[in-house]
Formats: C-alpha cells, sequence, structure tokens
C-alpha cells in the first residue's frame, strides 16, 4: 500500500512539473513575440564600385517591436569621406500606422503596380519590404531610378514616382508628418560588422591602421567580426575613412566595412 502511494506522489510531482514547465514555456513564449521587419527601404544596383555596393545599408529598418533605425541624409563635402555610416535609432510603436499608411497610398506595398521604366541607364533602384502583421507574408517592391520620370514613365507613374520619393524621405528623416513621437533620435551602435578585402594601393589621404580582426591572407567576398573586434571598430570610427589602409601580418589591404542591423546575422542576410 505504501509503495502504491510513493508512485501515485512521484506521478503527481512529475505532472506537476512538466504542467509548470509548460506554464513557463508558454509565459517566455508570450512574453518574447518574434521580432520581424514590419518596413524596410534601400538602394541596391546602379553603376558604383563593388566596395560601394557592399557597404551599402538599409536607408531605414522599423522592426514590429517599434524601433526605427535610419541612416542620416546629411551629406558632407568632407574627403575622405566616413568609413562608417552615421546611424540613428529612434523608438516609434504609436506611429507605425500612419507610415504603413503612407507607404499604402504610395503604392509601395504594392508589388503589381506597374512604375514604368525611364529611358536613363545605371540607375539604381529602390527596393521597400514590408510586412503588415506576424501572420502575413511579406512583400517586395522594386522600382528602378525612383527619382526620375520623363520619356517612358507615364503621367500616373510619375504621380506615384514623385509621391513615394517624397514618403521614403520623410521618414527616413523622422519628419512629424508621419512619426509624433516627441523622443529624439539617438545615435544607434551595430553590435557586429561585415567586412570585405580588396587590394589597396595608398594615396596622399592614407592613413594606415593595424587590423584588429584575424589576419589577412588573401581578398575576400564577405566575414563577419566577432562581436569583441566590431567594438573595437566602433571606437575607432573617429580614425578611419575610406582611404584607410589595414596591415595585416605585414600587408597592408583595403577594408570595406557594412555594419549588420538586427535583423542580418551573417553574409548571406546581406546579399553575400
Amino acid at each position: 500500500m505504501e509503495a502504491v502511494v510513493k508512485t501515485r506522489n512521484l506521478a503527481i510531482l512529475i505532472s506537476t512539473s512538466l504542467l509548470l514547465g509548460t506554464f513557463s514555456f508558454l509565459q517566455v513564449s508570450a512574453s518574447k513575440p518574434r521580432t520581424y521587419v514590419v518596413a524596410m527601404a534601400k538602394t541596391t544596383g546602379g553603376f558604383v564600385m563593388e566596395s560601394y555596393q557592399f557597404t551599402r545599408v538599409p536607408n531605414f529598418v522599423i522592426y514590429s517591436d517599434g524601433r526605427m533605425i535610419s541612416t542620416s541624409q546629411i551629406q558632407t563635402q568632407q574627403w575622405p569621406g566616413r568609413a562608417l555610416p552615421s546611424l540613428q535609432t529612434k523608438i516609434v510603436n504609436f506611429d507605425m500606422k500612419r507610415i504603413i499608411a503612407a507607404l499604402e497610398a504610395s503604392k509601395l506595398t504594392d508589388p503589381k503596380f506597374d512604375w514604368g521604366y525611364p529611358y536613363v541607364a545605371d540607375v539604381p533602384n529602390t527596393e521597400v519590404l514590408t510586412q503588415l502583421s506576424a501572420k502575413k507574408r511579406s512583400s517586395q517592391v522594386s522600382v528602378y531610378a525612383l527619382g526620375m520620370s520623363g520619356p517612358g514613365i507615364s503621367k500616373q507613374q510619375a504621380k506615384y514616382r514623385k509621391k513615394a520619393s517624397a514618403v521614403l524621405e520623410q521618414i527616413q528623416s523622422f519628419s512629424n508628418k508621419y512619426i509624433w513621437s516627441k523622443s529624439m533620435p539617438t545615435t544607434w551602435t551595430p553590435a557586429r560588422y561585415a567586412y570585405q578585402i580588396s587590394q589597396g594601393e595608398a594615396t596622399e589621404f592614407t592613413n594606415t591602421q593595424e587590423w584588429v580582426g584575424p589576419v589577412i591572407t588573401a581578398e575576400t567576398n564577405c566575414s563577419i567580426l566577432s562581436r569583441a573586434d566590431s567594438a573595437k571598430i566602433t571606437e575607432m570610427a573617429g580614425e578611419i575613412n575610406t582611404e584607410t589602409l589595414w596591415n595585416s601580418d605585414g600587408k597592408t589591404w583595403r577594408v570595406s566595412l557594412r555594419p549588420l542591423f538586427p535583423h542580418e546575422s551573417n553574409c548571406k542576410s546581406i546579399g553575400y
């Protein structure tokens, strides 16, 4: 009889533990929903150097948890230019409906809309990705030479090209037309960087730095720095520029650096 009671108590204890474990799992799952990209705009293609193409980051990204990261649109006459883009972040969770509505009104959520094709060569594409809810699929719109009209473009196409271009610029600059949150944008610091190695010759503007990552032995298309090495790059932001060469094991190389955004984790996620 005593053995039966012990067995029953053990069974109850195991069942209770399983239930509590399941409840705890459900609590964690409920408190941390999957974060996804709600809206993202980026520039691709065009007649540019490979190193320039590699370092391009999204114009802006808005995440489902309300975070927005945007690339600064401020242009300077400084040469050599910055090695790293200026990135800002802001919480826009109460503004997302207005932002999505603006993208919808500009046809930027409609993959079937015909944007036309202007008679101009070697101009980049503007790509806009949107996902309206966690249960819906993402959609992508790609527009060649968005800011241009003229021959090859109808009046309706020109109207929406102008409208879409303005909307994207306003969102990227945190315009209060769509973003009413009063908090000021703050600097966003990436946790990791991707990098591309190529041969480089010194110029009168060159400054040479000691490479912080693994020893460089050959040109590479894309690699990812560790978090520790990425932190060193961030600390050196004020000392490096587009003409900086890096010394590694007695040889100098040109290194193109590209911040990884929160939804990016490897070379494949940035198209390499």
